[in-house]
């Protein structure tokens, strides 16, 4: 009987002794955590859909509240995310992904009951993604999987895409090619999870309301009144989340258009109406004087974007003449340029900038370096014989540019070389950041100093923006033989590839459509005591799991 009291007694005490140790766990919780996070979005999010989510409001939500195969650290190395762990074929082909067994949805479903987040939500998400039914704008990021880009095309049947699930934790994905980094691109939005009886029951309304998300992630929507339009939308950690790492902070708190004023982003920081903000890179000096930490990254290119149509202003565009453009392109004092460039930027030898990556491996290592045209002033004496040939008198010329001095500086740089070299002066005309690139996405310049800032990581998200028939080629270009060179990158995204992306690249410059000078950081700055947000290059979204604030 003693011996029976002794042991009860020592259970009693392993007993309490563990619950202290679980009180003491959960005082251990670091100072910076379980705080409100304040951001700003520049827009009310347009949907919730990782689908067909494109802009950045809608993907800096939905990074938060949905949670793909895999998370990215700090560095942009993969770790587990919806997927515990996941195992490739000897040739990077095939890749398994085993999913966390207690993964679960935000809610739970109308009888109360959990609902796991199975691999079977994964293959329909991918399988909606490239259905050219959903219309997803983004889905060329799938194009890696087998059969993916004939099924977005209408050539197969969504059935046959590279996707299946063995069972409901085990899925396996079948690519075209080899690709030993796939497992990072299942952390972009497309590659999130949708469950098809939720996403049918909305009844076409999937992601526009509170009551029409149902997400995965380590933040979820914190009631149906969290999302007004126009104004805020407020996330709370979720508590059915079980994922990898602690989420750190219990409140997020997103502010959109007039609801806060970020129009001097310093002062929004020191009143606290934004705990963390993207920065314009002239304030990054302002902002670490006052203390706040800063973080960037080179991931823009300015140079000179000649608009290449036929007609302006109701004549011949003389920058529709390759000729005359290579012209002034190569009558260029570079090196006298490259004196003027802003603070904190560096010379551009190339357009596409230096971090970006293709196939995990940094672009500019791959496919070289030193693109731009070199000078050579002898061509100005070509330039009576090139306006004859498209029957035009050199008319008056505006160069557009930032409001800057130093950029005006540099600008007159250009004027008075071309003065001297072939006889004409045109004009500079300064604008604010807005006017300017109003003209030119208008088609309302003959050439302007402009930023090139692709919105992913990877070299055609830049060479793209001059294709046939894109939204964002102002520089009227539309030649087959350049989309041609994007078609057959996108095809074959491997040595043969690169090829086709670096011959796309060397186009633009040696037929002088973009002339590069040089590269700009991108900017966020974060209030004292704010931490461990995650910022990324090329305006990705934010990841919010780490953040803390000593108030």
């Amino acid at each position: 009987m003693r011996f029976f009291k002794r042991t009860a007694a020592l259970l009693l005490a392993l007993l309490t002794a563990a619950l202290c140790c679980g009180c003491e766990k959960e005082q251990e919780r670091p100072e910076y955590a379980d705080k409100t996070i304040k951001y700003y979005l520049e827009e009310d999010p347009r949907t919730l859909d990782p689908q067909i989510a494109t802009d950045s409001s809608s993907l800096t939500v939905i990074e938060a509240i949905y949670e793909g195969l895999v998370r990215l650290d700090a560095q942009g190395e993969p770790y587990p995310g919806a997927a515990e762990r996941w195992e490739s074929n000897s040739n990077f082909t095939q890749f398994t992904f085993y999913l966390r067994q207690d993964a679960r949805w935000s809610e739970k479903d109308e009888n109360g009951d959990i609902i796991p987040v199975t691999a079977h939500d994964f293959v329909y998400a991918l399988q909606r993604a490239v259905n050219p039914a959903t219309g997803s704008q983004t889905c060329d990021a799938l194009y890696c999987i087998e059969n993916a880009q004939q099924i977005h095309t209408g050539d197969l049947p969504v059935e046959s895409l590279g996707v299946r699930a063995l069972d409901d934790y085990t899925l396996v994905i079948t690519l075209e090619y080899s690709y030993e980094e796939f497992p990072k691109l299942t952390a972009s939005a497309p590659f999130m999870p949708c469950n098809k009886a939720f996403f049918e029951s909305t009844s076409g309304k999937y992601g526009l309301e509170t009551e029409t998300v149902l997400s995965n992630g380590p933040f979820k929507l914190r009631n149906r009144y969290a999302w007004e339009h126009d104004k805020e939308l407020t996330l709370a950690r979720s508590s059915s989340y079980t994922g990898e790492k602690d989420v750190i902070p219990s409140t997020i708190e997103f502010t959109m258009g007039e609801e806060a004023d970020v129009s001097d982003p310093i002062a929004a920081l020191s009143d606290g109406v934004v705990d963390a903000i993207a920065i314009p890179a002239s304030l990054a000096a302002q902002a670490e004087e006052k203390g706040f930490s800063t973080v960037s990254f080179e991931d823009t290119t300015w140079g000179l974007l000649f608009n290449t149509a036929a007609s302006y202003d109701g004549a011949v565009n003389v920058m529709s003449s390759e000729q005359i453009r290579g012209i002034f392109v190569q009558t260029l004092p570079r090196a006298a340029l490259l004196e003027h460039i802003p603070a904190s930027c560096s010379p551009a030898n190339d357009i596409i900038p230096p971090l970006t990556t293709y196939l995990g491996q940094n672009y500019r290592e791959l496919a070289g370096s030193d693109f731009y045209v070199a000078q050579d002033d002898s061509v100005a004496a070509n330039l009576s014989s090139a306006l004859a040939q498209i029957g035009s008198d050199m008319p008056v010329i505006n160069v557009l540019c930032p409001d800057d001095p130093d950029v005006k500086l540099m600008v007159n740089e250009m004027l008075t070389a071309w003065y001297e070299k072939l006889g004409y002066y045109f004009n500079m005309e300064p604008l604010s950041e807005s006017e300017l690139f109003s003209r030119v996405q208008n088609g309302s310049y003959q050439l302007a100093l402009y930023p090139l800032h692709p919105s992913a990581d990877g070299p055609e998200e830049i060479l793209s923006m001059f294709c046939s028939g894109n939204s964002q080629n102002f520089s009227g270009l539309a030649d087959a033989q350049y989309d041609a060179f994007l078609d057959s990158a996108k095809n074959a995204q491997d040595s043969i590839g690169l090829e086709s992306l670096k011959a796309a690249e060397q186009y633009l410059n040696q037929r002088f459509i973009f002339y590069p000078i040089y590269y700009q950081k991108s900017y966020y700055a974060c209030n004292k005591g704010v931490s461990g947000i995650l910022f990324r290059p090329y305006g990705a979204a934010p990841d919010f799991i780490f953040a803390g604030k000593i108030d």
